[in-house]
């Protein structure tokens, strides 16, 4: 019999309710998702859980996906949790900008799960990598 493989954890910061349960129930089989429909709510459930990454959407209320990321890499504790921007803002300077801010990756909402998938596992691999070396 086959070993089970640790489902990888996800922190998914989105405000609409909607977004984050379509999101959960498209990769749970693939990934254990924690929901939080803000930043406040995302720093609680990291006192908990120690994801493999977070994604971040960018126009929230009250602080924004990039302020959150700014917050994540000012923190000696979450620094060097991999970031994907999951937004429906794709113009080139927002992509910049992200990535200027530590971001690990971006995806156009609507997403297709297969491509968001593949960049989930791109990014968790390339931190596992990175940080074999620290």
């Amino acid at each position: 019999m086959k070993p089970v493989k640790p489902r990888k954890k996800i922190i998914y910061v989105d405000d609409v309710s909607y977004s984050l349960m379509a999101l959960k129930d498209r990769i749970k089989e693939e990934y254990e998702v924690y929901p939080a429909q803000n930043v406040q709510k995302m720093f609680t459930l990291l006192k908990n859980v120690q994801p493999d990454l977070i994604i971040l959407d960018v126009n929230m209320p009250g602080t924004n996906g990039h302020d959150a990321l700014k917050m994540l890499k000012s923190d000696p504790e979450y620094s060097s949790i991999p970031v994907i921007f999951l937004t429906a803002n794709s113009e080139k300077e927002e992509i910049v900008k992200e990535v200027k801010l530590g971001a690990s990756a971006h995806v156009n909402k609507p997403f297709a799960v297969k491509t968001l998938t593949e960049t989930i596992d791109r990014v968790i691999a390339e931190a596992g990598h990175l940080n074999a070396f620290r």
